[in-house]
């Protein structure tokens, strides 16, 4: 590089020794070329500023030499001047690149030497081109970069002078450390088995920002942040993951009315990341009409997979009335379930998918009667939350191969559409269930069921019952102002071959402890003369 600046300065001072002695003719009469074999004069002339007939300056043969340089194609540019009859013939010495005889690759992990040689446009037989070469060394960074490895670059290269030989080395930067800040209660472990990267391993964004997202849906950070540093060892670099941690204890009581069902108070105690693992805890109670006790054990990440695993006891009981079609009350009798459920569930980025085996042991009594089963089931579960709404699609399968008197497949499905303008919502609700079993074969407690607060308003809880159902609900919504919302609404149920229609008018208030909703509703069939039913609930049917 030296020899060939010493030698641009050699020619720049003949050129100006020339110009001295020839002053008085300085047009330019002739251009030549010399040494070039793979590319015409014509070619040239056209990268070139110098024009025959034009004047001669030095600064503009200087700027052509440059160009041709700059161009890759040559490992050497020169130019001479000469004087002729009526002004000076310049003429460009060339030494043309030659072809690339070998390209060498170290410091490669990752990629393969074939991997790189394919993606770059520098190639043996090829003739070099520096500027292809630059390009070459964006496209190996790029091609890692599109893998994740976007700290990778193309450390050193070198190249002979005539361009035959290439020497390219990569960099490719290790994890010295992974550093947690911010732990109180989590396990700095935890953490960094979730992040996925270990010490050594090559450093890899998409990887990192992965397990960051993965620890981010867990829902126990306010917030968590990354840092890249560079480590103390030349070619590794340090992670530091900082988090600030959410409160994990939370207590929540809760109360729903019904005229016929009366009051129902509940109680829930959920303990997040647990043990520092990020595993749950949660306990509720429910109790008045209705008695039930759960308790759900939550473990994320389940054998180091994206499925959680989720474990759940529970204790059921509720008083019921059987009703013919015509609502005619013909007995009183008492349901209850004690089981176990144990689910796998994995959330992607538009859908939740989730697959459950349930054992359940009920018990129904009527006066001093009393029956009862075991039966079992398993539940495919896929939902999706969307913007204007969600959508619920279920498939489940009791008896068979599973314990159970009967054997049937059950499908629900449910989708819900907000919509919402200024200070008014629009809300429709569709849902559905089947089972293909005739009702007369199933328990009253196996049986789809509409009435109450949270299906057809108006009813009373479960009031019909059979092996399938269509359900439409309407509400119409008013924000008054920033705690209080007028609704009205109407509830249209298509359940034994008849139509069962409701309307009714609520409001809902803003408290410390949620939305609080209270709904009136009242039958609207010919046959029905029930003068309706009021309800009280945390929070919007849906």
């Amino acid at each position: 590089m030296e020899n060939r600046i010493l030698k641009r300065i050699f020619f720049l001072f003949i050129i100006f020794l020339t110009l001295n002695a020839y002053s008085y003719s300085n047009i330019i009469t002739a251009i030549e070329f010399k040494g070039n074999n793979r590319f015409s004069s014509e070619e040239l002339l056209m990268k070139i500023a110098s024009r025959v007939g034009s004047s001669f300056e030095a600064e503009i043969l200087q700027s052509d030499i440059n160009r041709l340089y700059n161009s890759g194609n040559f490992t050497d540019v020169g130019a001479d001047t000469q004087q002729q009859s009526g002004g000076v013939k310049i003429i460009f010495k060339l030494i043309e690149n030659k072809k690339i005889r070998s390209i060498q690759i170290i410091g490669n992990n990752i990629l393969s030497d074939n991997q790189i040689l394919y993606i770059i446009k520098s190639k043996v037989n090829n003739v070099f081109n520096f500027n292809t070469l630059k390009d070459d060394m964006k496209l190996i960074e790029k091609y890692y970069a599109s893998k994740g490895y976007t700290l990778v670059s193309v450390d050193d290269v070198e190249v002979s002078e005539d361009g035959s030989k290439i020497k390219l080395s990569i960099k490719e930067p290790k994890v010295e450390a992974l550093l947690v800040k911010g732990s109180q209660s989590t396990k700095a472990s935890f953490i960094k088995r979730k992040i996925g990267i270990e010490k050594g391993d090559f450093y890899n964004f998409n990887t990192l920002v992965s397990g960051v997202d993965s620890i981010k849906k867990m829902g126990i950070f306010k917030n968590i942040r990354f840092f890249i540093k560079d480590g103390t060892i030349p070619g590794y670099i340090r992670i530091e993951i900082e988090i600030q941690e959410k409160k994990t204890g939370e207590l929540a009581f809760g109360i729903n009315y019904g005229s016929y069902d009366g009051f129902v108070g509940s109680i829930s105690l959920e303990k997040k990341n647990f043990r520092g693992r990020g595993d749950n805890l949660k306990f509720e109670i429910e109790l008045g009409e209705v008695s039930n006790y759960e308790f759900t054990f939550e473990h994320p990440y389940f054998l180091q997979s994206e499925y959680t695993m989720d474990v759940k006891l529970y204790d059921y009981s509720i008083d019921r009335e059987k009703y013919d079609n015509n609502g005619i009350k013909l007995y009183d009798f008492q349901e209850e379930k004690d089981g176990l459920g144990l689910g796998f569930k994995k959330k992607s980025k538009s859908f939740e998918h989730e697959y459950r085996y349930t054992s359940e042991n009920i018990t129904v009594k009527a006066g001093n009667a009393s029956a009862g089963e075991k039966k079992s089931w398993l539940e495919y579960i896929v939902s999706q939350k969307q913007k204007n709404g969600k959508a619920y699609l279920s498939f489940s399968k009791t008896g068979g191969f599973l314990s159970g008197k009967t054997s049937y497949y059950k499908y629900k499905f449910w989708k819900t559409l907000i919509y919402k303008q200024n200070r008014q919502e629009t809300g429709i609700r569709l849902m559905t269930e089947y089972i293909d079993l005739d009702e007369n074969q199933l328990g009253e407690y196996e049986k789809a069921s509409v009435g109450g607060g949270d299906t057809l308003r108006g009813y009373k809880s479960s009031n019909f019952t059979s092996n399938e159902y269509i359900l439409i609900n309407l509400e119409e919504r008013l924000k008054v102002n920033e705690r209080l919302w007028y609704i009205i609404f109407s509830d249209i149920a298509l359940i034994n071959d008849d139509f069962r229609k409701t309307v009714g008018v609520g409001f809902a208030i803003d408290s410390p402890i949620g939305i609080i909703r209270i709904d009136y509703g009242k039958p609207f069939n010919d046959d029905d003369h029930d003068t309706g039913r009021l309800y009280l609930g945390l929070g919007f049917m849906f």
